[in-house]
């Protein structure tokens, strides 16, 4: 059994939420779930649409603040302060962490200002929006499955011819 003082904090959080013992954060969470649901089972939108809505979304509101700073002579976005420690990024899978990449450079390409990687990552986004409304998440788990099925039969292979 373990003590108050030996529960972490993601658990400490998990609990609060589940006993509603913060109203707020339970209401948001409640809130949010029930959104998702609205979303993806009544007006039928997909995973990948509604990520890469919240992606576009997301650098298009940092690319905009980014330039308000700069226009009206405000100080810049401190960058260098979204760094990973190396602890975390060891404790961490290396799905989380291609993941906390990705909004590292989302908000490098809003604050930065660079028009050209701005545009590119906004239509990339579109893109995988548009190719998100053909399939649905669980088809395209499926999909990456047998891709990675076929890929790691292909390496067996190869190595089996090579030795």
């Amino acid at each position: 059994m373990s003590t108050e003082s030996e529960s972490s904090p993601p658990t400490d959080m998990m609990r609060d939420v589940v006993l509603w013992s913060r109203k707020k954060l339970s209401t948001l969470v409640l809130l949010v779930a029930t959104a998702i649901w609205v979303v993806m089972e009544v007006y039928e939108f997909n995973f990948i649409t509604i990520a890469s809505w919240v992606g576009m979304f997301l650098v298009t509101s940092i690319f905009l603040w980014g330039n308000l700073l700069r226009l009206f002579n405000k100080e810049p976005p401190n960058l260098p302060g979204l760094a990973i420690r190396e602890e975390a990024a060891v404790e961490m899978a290396h799905l989380v962490r291609s993941w906390i990449e990705g909004v590292r450079w989302m908000f490098r390409v809003g604050a930065e200002g660079d028009l050209f990687t701005f545009g590119g990552t906004l239509a990339a986004l579109w893109v995988a929006s548009k190719v998100g409304c053909f399939f649905d998440l669980l088809t395209l788990l499926y999909i990456e499955r047998d891709v990675a099925a076929a890929t790691k039969n292909r390496e067996e292979k190869r190595n089996s011819v090579q030795q």
